[in-house]
């Protein structure tokens, strides 16, 4: 169903899949370490742990680029009855930002993710500054988000999952990788996601960042996933939107778990 980055028992992961820069595609390590827990575990258990991983080796990504595609659900943007089209056009900038754009743009395209737009819709562009003076390509879906009829799906409680952990010691971590962009857009609602820009219009053929239901949609989805994983008191499985934790009491439990 999806790609993952995974952190093997008892470590952490900090990293979010948003939108990675071209040159960061091989650079980081997505592959869990399992010679790390060779102190941590019996040679036993690790045997079994590697026998886990080489079996599900398939849903990791190898990198960054490796964007996988559900094919459970699609999303779909459902309008307000007085709902028009609505364009904002190219917007001048300096000449670095373009090349920024472009660059992320015809990314975008080798990847299968967008495609060229021929309908009315158009919102703009924003290069929004995250960690380390990078900037990160964004839709500005004000209006859109503003004539779209809301999902009430809910998100996990954040203090009823932590009280769920009870006496859980091993944790591990599954952050999907470029989760967002895994869930098919509905082919008669891609139009509305279109985007101006210097080389042209162009609309998602996945579900972008930025629109008001893909938090509610993508935590559906991950629900349906984990739905019939047996869940106890400290021995469990839980994912709030594209992260996910697998924790248990006891290591030989994990491995059964993973």
């Amino acid at each position: 169903m999806c790609s993952a980055a995974a952190d093997p028992v008892g470590s952490t992961h900090s990293g979010r899949s948003n939108f990675p820069a071209k040159d960061e595609m091989d650079k980081l390590e997505l592959l869990p370490n399992l010679e790390e827990l060779k102190d941590s575990i019996t040679p036993t258990q690790l045997e079994r742990l590697r026998a886990v991983w080489q079996a599900n080796a398939a849903v990791f990504a190898k990198k960054k680029a490796d964007v996988g595609r559900c094919r459970l659900i699609e999303h779909r943007i459902d309008l307000k009855p007085d709902a028009v089209p609505h364009h904002d056009g190219a917007q001048r900038r300096a000449y670095w930002k373009t090349e920024k754009i472009n660059e992320e743009v015809r990314h975008l395209l080798s990847l299968d993710l967008i495609e060229h737009s021929y309908f009315p819709w158009a919102c703009g562009i924003m290069m929004a500054q995250k960690k380390g003076n990078q900037l990160r390509f964004c839709c500005d879906f004000w209006f859109l988000n503003a004539k779209t009829t809301r999902d009430a799906y809910p998100l996990p409680r954040i203090d009823k999952s932590l009280a769920r952990l009870g006496c859980a010691i091993y944790f591990t971590t599954l952050d999907l990788g470029s989760a967002i962009w895994q869930i098919p857009l509905r082919e008669e609602d891609r139009p509305q996601t279109a985007f101006a820009c210097e080389l042209g219009l162009y609309q998602w053929k996945v579900m972008p960042i930025g629109l008001s239901n893909a938090t509610a949609t993508f935590q559906g989805l991950m629900s349906r996933v984990l739905m019939d994983v047996a869940q106890s008191y400290g021995n469990l499985v839980m994912c709030y939107v594209d992260d996910v934790i697998i924790a248990t009491g006891s290591v030989d439990d994990h491995i059964v778990r993973a």
